[in-house]
């Protein structure tokens, strides 16, 4: 059939599941990995429907099923200097500035506005030579 003997393996472990988290697979509400994951869990019913809650990933997923505390992504912590250009950008433009950087992939710079008279003059500022 063209696939791995594990691959096939633990696609058939999926079967042991309850047919309501089969149906969250079937419908991309859960990956394969969530449901092998719960497959440990002693309600994975409840669980699934805790998963797409949550939104929680796989390695999360795994964690639930085995009782221990669910690990939350610890968030970055900003540049200093990145801050500081939006704030100062913000504070030039009167309107609320984003800087995303990520490293040798470049970034973004996200200006909002709430009406066109507000991007009018970004536009303006930003055609300047």
């Amino acid at each position: 059939v063209g696939k791995s003997r594990p691959h096939i393996t633990n696609t058939m472990r999926l079967l042991n599941l309850p047919p309501e988290v089969r149906a969250y697979v079937r419908n991309g509400e859960l990956t394969a990995g969530h449901a092998r994951a719960l497959l440990t869990h002693p309600d994975p019913v409840a669980a699934a429907k805790l998963v797409i809650a949550r939104g929680l990933n796989v390695r999360q997923t795994e964690a639930l099923a085995s009782g221990k505390d669910i690990p939350t992504p610890a968030k970055k912590a900003r540049d200093a200097e990145i801050l500081q250009i939006e704030n100062d950008l913000s504070s030039r433009l009167g309107l609320k500035v984003h800087i995303s950087y990520n490293g040798k992939k470049g970034g973004s710079l996200k200006i909002d506005y709430t009406s066109l008279e507000q991007f009018e003059s970004v536009m303006r500022l930003l055609n300047r030579t």
